[in-house]
């Protein structure tokens, strides 16, 4: 009986020491690993797409109530009777329809709302001319996200001459980041500005230094680095020549967080994604590559948080024997990325994909998510809260008036979890005027244009909602 006392003895000996160098018996440890929690957890408030504090600006005051009787839903949006009635209940977004209302961006706001902005082209209509190009505004409206029922009136955020480029600094944080290219009223080149969810002003406009005298803003690359954004843009001599790309750094105030900096790319579409502090930048173009072949090849690049150059370019895809062009990037993890593209072959275009290491070799075969569709204008990619995507695509009907949107969803591993649905059809002469969002509620939104009426003109702006099938929500 002594030997298995002493063997008791020794196995609860071995069991407390074992406990103490897992939990610590050191009161001051205990203190710092207390603090090291507590900086993750202030560092989460930084980026977290949840609990933003109350002492945010961007997101404080009274909850917002839907609005009733403002908008109502309409009817179809094809008058052909070859077109096919597809079940959709479009909600207007403008309120007033005297001007071409188009839409060029969508989102979501802390208190979960979707939001639309559109561009306002102020002429009368049928008198488009010159002159139309340097009277433009902008507006912007907030919906509920369940079914899209408006819960406030159009706001006009500036009335600007030229292009200009939207986005949401953070969905959450929702500071809306507005830029305007060159020729703009009060703005020579590109300027910033800064609004809350609500669309009220944060700020002043704020100039971008440049040497050259062409600016325009390259829209879709506006991404949050924490609690900053950065903001890229391409300039080009007035009197032609080579161009660079730009990038500057902001807080969320709009105040400028160290100098501009010029990036190593040629004037090409660029798409950004961020993970931390690594910022990956996808374009069809690169320098030291032969003239012919720029608009080909798909090339990666590495940033820090600082948008210094880390690595690259590295080589996607050589486009020796098909066109590449990117279309959407987002991290899928620490050390993968995907990328959406559009890929031109001899027979059409199609919607690819494919998965990347870090290093920019690939991870698998690329998927062809959309084959060789008639005509592709602009697919709009977003994620799902899954972990997929969902790809948003339009198509000419016969009548070039009338437009088919579809969509489809991909798993992970870019495997269809869904065959290719019909969203709705629109009766807008300009296909690539249209904007969709995943909501964190799950359902699908999608803005797009149409007109009012049998005439081409005006154009207003339309927003439906789709459930996680792709099945139309109406208002109640």
């Amino acid at each position: 009986m002594s030997r298995w006392l002493l063997l008791f003895l020794i196995f609860a000996v071995a069991a407390a020491s074992l406990f103490v160098a897992c939990n610590g018996d050191d009161d001051d440890d205990n203190d710092a690993a207390d603090d090291d929690t507590a900086d993750d957890d202030t560092a989460d408030d930084d980026t977290s797409d949840d609990d933003l504090p109350d002492v945010d600006p961007y997101c404080s005051g009274e909850p917002d109530e839907a609005l009733d009787g403002l908008t109502a839903p309409v009817g179809g949006l094809c008058a052909d009777e070859d077109v096919p009635v597809v079940a959709a209940c479009p909600v207007r977004v403008n309120e007033s329809s005297d001007n071409d209302e188009q839409p060029y961006f969508l989102g979501e706001t802390c208190h979960g709302r979707v939001v639309a902005f559109w561009k306002r082209d102020n002429y009368d209509c049928g008198e488009k001319s010159a002159k139309a190009l340097t009277n433009l505004s902008s507006a912007m409206r907030r919906f509920d996200a369940s079914e899209a029922a408006p819960i406030d009136h159009e706001r006009e955020l500036d009335e600007q001459a030229g292009d200009v480029g939207l986005a949401l600094a953070d969905r959450f944080v929702n500071a809306f980041v507005y830029v305007v290219e060159g020729g703009a009223k009060d703005h020579t080149g590109v300027a910033v500005q800064v609004f809350r969810h609500d669309g009220k002003r944060v700020g002043e406009w704020r100039q971008l230094d440049a040497d050259d005298e062409f600016r325009r803003p390259e829209s879709l690359s506006l991404t949050p680095i924490g609690t900053e954004f950065f903001f890229s843009w391409y300039a080009a001599p007035s009197g032609g020549g080579d161009g660079k790309i730009y990038a500057r750094r902001f807080g969320t105030d709009g105040e400028p967080v160290g100098d501009q900096v010029e990036l190593p790319f040629l004037d090409a579409s660029v798409y950004w994604a961020t993970r931390g502090d690594k910022i990956l930048a996808v374009t069809n173009a690169t320098e030291g590559v032969e003239t012919k072949a720029l608009s080909k090849g798909m090339y990666a690049y590495l940033l820090n948080g600082d948008l210094e150059l880390v690595a690259g370019p590295t080589l996607l895809e050589d486009g020796e024997e098909y066109s590449h062009r990117p279309t959407f990037v987002e991290w899928t993890g620490d050390d993968e990325f995907r990328v959406v593209e559009i890929v031109s072959r001899d027979e059409g275009y199609d919607i690819a994909a494919r998965l990347y290491h870090a290093d920019g070799t690939p991870n698998g075969d690329e998927a062809v998510l959309v084959a060789q569709p008639d005509a592709i204008f602009f697919p709009r990619v977003v994620s799902d809260p899954d972990g997929g995507l969902t790809v948003v695509w339009a198509n000419g009907v016969e009548d070039a008036r009338c437009v088919q949107f579809q969509a489809r969803s991909f798993d992970t591993n870019l495997a269809p979890t869904s065959e290719a649905k019909t969203l709705l059809y629109s009766d807008s002469y300009n296909q690539s005027r249209y904007s969709a969002a995943r909501l964190s509620n799950g359902r699908l939104a999608l803005a797009f244009g149409a007109f009012d009426g049998a005439e081409q003109c005006p154009l207003d702006t339309y927003l439906q909602l789709f459930d996680e099938a792709n099945e139309a929500v109406c208002l109640k």
